[in-house]
This record gives C-alpha cells, sequence and structure tokens, in this order.
C-alpha cells in the first residue's frame, strides 16, 4: 500500500520492457513509479512531481543520464539518484563515484535494487523504516 504524502520514484530507461518491470516490482513494494523513457522526460518528471528517488539508465535518447544527473542535482540537491546500467566502465563508475551516485550493472537483481531504492526514499523523505524494498518477492534478474 502507498503511503499519502510519499515522494515518488522515477524510473527513466529508454527500454520499455526493463522500466515495466521495475516499476511494477517497486509499486509491489509500497512506492508510487513514474516513468520517463528519455532524458527530457525524466527532467520533466523531476521538475514537476517532486519525485524521491531517480532510478536512471546512462543511455537514453534525447538526452542521456550523465548529462540528466547534474541538471537533477542542482534542481534538488536532495534527490537521490541511482544509476542502472550496461555501459559501466571503470571511468564512468568513478565519475559517478565522485558525484556520490551508486552505480548497478545491466542486468540487476530487482530485490537489491528495490531495497537501495528503499534506503533511498527513507534519506531523502526522513523516515525511520527503510524495509519496504527487502520484504517484497524475489524476482530474479531481468533487465
Amino acid at each position: 500500500m502507498k503511503s499519502p504524502g510519499r515522494r515518488p520514484v522515477l524510473v527513466a530507461d529508454d527500454e520499455d520492457e526493463f522500466r515495466s518491470v521495475l516499476g511494477e516490482y517497486l509499486e509491489q513494494c509500497g512506492h508510487e513509479v513514474l516513468e520517463a523513457a528519455n532524458g527530457l522526460e525524466a527532467l520533466w518528471a523531476i521538475k514537476h512531481k517532486r519525485c524521491a528517488v531517480v532510478v536512471l539508465d546512462l543511455s537514453m535518447p534525447r538526452l542521456g543520464g550523465l548529462d540528466v544527473i547534474p541538471q537533477i542535482q542542482k534542481f534538488d540537491p536532495s534527490i537521490c539518484i541511482i544509476v542502472v546500467t550496461a555501459h559501466a566502465t571503470g571511468e564512468i563508475v568513478a565519475r559517478l563515484e565522485k558525484l556520490g551516485v551508486p552505480v548497478l550493472s545491466k542486468p540487476v537483481a530487482l530485490r537489491p535494487l528495490g531495497a537501495l531504492v528503499a534506503e533511498a526514499c527513507a534519506r531523502v523523505q526522513g523516515s525511520t523504516s527503510a524495509g519496504a524494498g527487502r520484504n517484497a518477492p524475489d524476482q530474479g534478474t531481468r533487465g
């Protein structure tokens, strides 16, 4: 069940299946989920929907994740960004670590990602309970 007043989680990825599967999983964990298929849609959602957490792909049309991250951080530094990508080179990981952005490589297991999202939501929203992703069923690896 979704809690009133909680800020939504945005899943920004150009892969429809990944976005859909992750969105459904996070909803089962109790999160309100918004979806964006590219970086411009992601920025619109962030500016208009007060997202708590953004699960962000790096390779998207119109505006990639590496270009979106600094804009998110400038607009609202409290938003937690989690990068999920198939293109996690050492250079990219190092660059994102400097920005304080965790990186997960695709394919990604849903349960650990769900736990990371729950912890991030708890931090952003000042909640003491971060267990929503931990009690959800394991859906295996997708991505």
